[in-house]
């Protein structure tokens, strides 16, 4: 209805890695993804641009100390075998006005919300 185009990427990660299927909280991850999809949905519908695009990377190194980016390789190009530990990151990228930057650095701190005049 709003005319938004969305796309959904998925790294060669999961190829080089052999990784056909997760074992996650489905229900939680699910739960993740549509809010911030839905919030991409809310701050671009009114762009001129309308553009979502939600990304999957996988790992098996984790991410550095304090942050949630993806490692700059994946680990060992190797088929991995079922119980090897794994990091999914989840990106959603939008068309929108974007954050400030003090909006970014609390955006997934716990119970806060990025600005108090949004509800």
């Amino acid at each position: 209805m709003k005319k938004i185009e969305v796309a959904v990427e998925f790294s060669d990660a999961f190829e080089a890695l052999g990784v056909s299927h997760l074992l996650t909280d489905h229900v939680r991850l699910g739960q993740i993804i549509t809010n911030l999809v839905s919030n991409a949905i809310r701050f671009t519908a009114n762009s001129a641009i309308r553009r979502i695009v939600v990304s999957y990377d996988l790992s098996v190194i984790p991410p550095e100390d304090g942050t949630c980016e993806v490692p700059a390789a994946y680990g060992p190009i190797r088929d991995v075998v079922d119980g090897t530990p794994l990091w999914l990151f989840v990106g959603v990228e939008d068309t929108g006005p974007g954050l400030t930057e003090h909006e970014r650095n609390i955006l997934f701190q716990r119970f806060t919300r990025q600005s108090s005049e949004i509800h």
